[in-house]
């Protein structure tokens, strides 16, 4: 849960070391989207110019140097400016560095420095899940402190220009106030000041505010819609019964069913157990349509989980284009998933309220 969406007040719990951002979920997005992207646009483009060597003779500049020195302008950003476009550059360049220093742990994990090192892929997004997990952990773990809501306070400060802030921005700075200890002298004192701030019409929102909200709103309107919850569990009930059949003639049967027997491989046999497990849940989930909706989705998204988080993982192994294709289909198919159980999830307490009220 992101401070915006939190209305209660900040809990009194500090930490005088750690104070999280309020604005680095946003940033983190960022940083991963640029890292990934640059990942596929380096490996697109090597392929189109059929792996040419920057250098000449002897030597050879690895686009690993390139992404540290993003990486590097990134970390001297940081270290020399302030404000929050300092904050959203160093993000996205950084993000650009680390995916051109990431793309080559291929050479780094072989004795022979093997660029196409198969399971590259799945080290990556290995690396790119546990970091997303970690920070979004690390951020939405607890709610936030009165002292983090200050100190976030401040830090939007930096905002303040010309004597002036934008009316977005005292909006949300009066908040992070409100929710900090009203007894501490710093709250009383900025409390008083933003009194007397004066305010611009709010900033248009950057290009990439634009294109999240206009992907937002699109996304919003397909699934509020009263076809797609049907549909939805159609899919996962088609899903059932092709997926599975499909994923065991693949690995058992690989040259077709008129070929050979061949042994699969420790890739192979991981994506079977953990389709095996993401298919028991959409079992579970299918028992369950008629009886809780809530519980369907919930069995649902736990299988979507496990294809995110396990079988994409070896599916990159075997298919990088398809595991790529099936990553940002199963992502849509989560989202749309998270979006039906609060809906059902808010439906439920009503019922659960009107019932109460009633008594």
């Amino acid at each position: 849960m992101t401070p915006e969406q939190d209305s209660t007040h900040g809990t009194s719990r500090t930490n005088n070391i750690f104070v999280r951002n309020v604005r680095a979920m946003d940033q983190l997005e960022i940083f991963l989207v640029s890292a990934v992207t640059t990942i596929l646009l380096i490996r697109l483009f090597l392929e189109i110019t059929g792996y040419p060597q920057l250098g000449g003779g002897n030597l050879h500049i690895a686009h690993m140097l390139w992404g540290g020195l993003g990486m590097l302008v990134a970390i001297l950003l940081r270290l020399m400016l302030m404000g929050k476009w300092i904050e959203y550059s160093s993000a996205f360049i950084g993000g650009v560095g680390f995916g051109a220093f990431i793309d080559e742990i291929g050479k780094f994990v072989t004795r022979d420095n093997n660029y196409f090192f198969e399971p590259s892929f799945s080290l990556m997004y290995i690396i790119f899940v546990l970091i997303y997990l970690a920070a979004h952990w690390a951020l939405t773990s607890r709610g936030y402190s009165r002292t983090e809501y200050l100190m976030n306070s401040l830090n939007l400060l930096q905002e303040y220009r010309d004597d002036y802030l934008m009316d977005d921005q005292k909006r949300t700075i009066q908040t992070y106030l409100g929710r900090s200890d009203p007894g501490n002298p710093l709250t009383i004192a900025l409390s008083g000041f933003m009194e007397t701030v004066s305010t611009g019409a709010t900033g248009a929102p950057g290009h990439y505010e634009r294109l999240k909200a206009f992907l937002r709103r699109h996304y919003y309107r397909l699934v509020e819609t009263r076809y797609f919850a049907p549909l939805l569990n159609l899919f996962f009930v088609v899903q059932l019964i092709i997926g599975m059949s499909f994923i065991f003639t693949e690995i058992l049967f690989p040259q077709g069913l008129g070929g050979s027997l061949a042994e699969p491989g420790f890739s192979e046999m991981a994506l079977l157990a953990s389709s095996i497990i993401s298919g028991s849940f959409v079992l579970l989930g299918v028992l369950y349509l008629h009886r809780s909706k809530l519980t369907a989705y919930k069995m649902f998204e736990r299988a979507m989980l496990v294809n995110i988080l396990l079988s994409q993982v070896f599916l990159f192994t075997i298919n990088q284009l398809g595991a790529i294709t099936g990553l940002v289909f199963s992502l849509l198919v989560l989202g749309a998933l998270r979006f039906l159980i609060d809906g059902e999830t808010a439906e439920q307490i009503a019922r659960q309220t009107a019932r109460r009220d009633g008594a």
